[in-house]
């Protein structure tokens, strides 16, 4: 009982932080506003993290949203971009891989986990991977999980200041409840399952998001995902991501955590300009691009990408992308480029 008032607390919180930020009108609201105001009740020690069913429920919600706005002309749109997706992936290696040597020196953290910490992928993957390479698993995640908070907070925001970029979420309270959202929804539950299976990343995302693309761009379902939906599942991905933050942490990593701050700052920098010489080449419009490119989770990059008017479609395709290469790619790097440098001497 005790924890289940504990998590009714801090979902609570949560939902009023992003009801003040959809009040204020910042872009993805309601994730920003719920991951804020949950970071400070887990600094404080005040309620109980959600359980993991919150956060799979969002993921689903937000993947079957977007994957409701796939025609056939957004697919053959991410086919004839599809070339830049590895680019993409590969370029957020090479960039964690030369950064990596300097976080080393600026948090006193092993190298394993420096550089573990700093490859953009899932939070459980490197976590996992971590490990098995003498890592500090722990810290990995946690790391991880700043990187993912400082984007979502930071990058909608500045999207904003791109010309011609405006907040596109009040869209969405045009679409309705009716008997086919249902059927959208249930067939999103199923991709999730089905994702999970495949073991594909974020499964719990890109499984909905597939199975309704592929729905919705035969014209089997069409519906809209209406604005409280949305907002839910923008809550329970905010919350989860603030009840990531404890006291422990900072305590255990304050010199880790606080020198992340800037190699993430870089790294989203240096993606940012890779999008910004790429867009062109790809006749992609900037703020698109740019999302594609980013460093931040798959769920919420694809959720800004909505919020701005962007096309979540193509923005889920690069992010899947990077995913599925980095969680391959990591290890082999780090044996081929790291462990073989370390055993000679060599700190990077």
């Amino acid at each position: 009982m005790q924890w289940i008032s504990g998590f009714a607390a801090r979902a609570l919180t949560a939902a009023l932080g992003g009801a003040a930020a959809s009040a204020f009108g910042l872009p993805l609201a309601w994730m920003v506003g719920a991951t804020l105001a949950t970071m400070v009740l887990t600094l404080s020690g005040i309620g109980r993290p959600p359980p993991p069913v919150v956060y799979r429920t969002g993921l689903a919600l937000a993947g079957t949203a977007v994957g409701l706005t796939v025609t056939s002309v957004v697919a053959d749109r991410i086919v004839e971009v599809g070339y830049l997706i590895p680019v993409a992936a590969l370029a957020n290696l090479l960039i964690a891989r030369l950064l990596f040597p300097l976080y080393a020196r600026l948090s006193g953290l092993d190298a394993a986990t420096c550089y573990f910490a700093t490859i953009p992928a899932g939070i459980a993957e490197m976590a996992e991977t971590s490990a098995s390479y003498g890592a500090d698993p722990a810290a990995v995640a946690s790391i991880h999980a700043l990187r993912v908070a400082v984007i979502v907070v930071v990058v909608p925001a500045l999207m904003l200041l791109i010309p011609g970029t405006e907040r596109q979420a009040v869209a969405a309270s045009t679409a309705s409840f009716n008997p086919m959202l249902l059927v959208a929804i249930a067939a999103g539950a199923a991709g999730g399952w089905l994702g999970v299976l495949a073991r594909l990343p974020a499964a719990y995302f890109l499984g909905p998001m597939m199975t309704l693309a592929a729905l919705s761009g035969t014209g089997i379902v069409e519906a809209r995902m209406p604005l409280p939906l949305l907002a839910a599942a923008q809550v329970a991905l905010g919350l989860n991501l603030g009840s990531r933050f404890g006291k422990t942490t900072l305590r255990r990593l304050p010199r880790g955590m606080s020198m992340a701050i800037p190699v993430i700052a870089v790294q989203a920098v240096a993606m940012a300009l890779f999008a910004g010489l790429l867009h062109g080449l790809a006749e992609v419009d900037l703020p698109t691009m740019i999302l594609c490119f980013a460093t931040g989770g798959t769920a919420e990059m694809v959720l800004t990408a909505k919020s701005i008017g962007a096309d979540a479609a193509l923005v889920t395709a690069f992010q899947a992308g990077r995913g599925v290469i980095c969680n391959v790619g990591a290890p082999l790097l780090f044996r081929t480029t790291v462990a073989r440098r370390t055993a000679r001497g060599a700190p990077d």
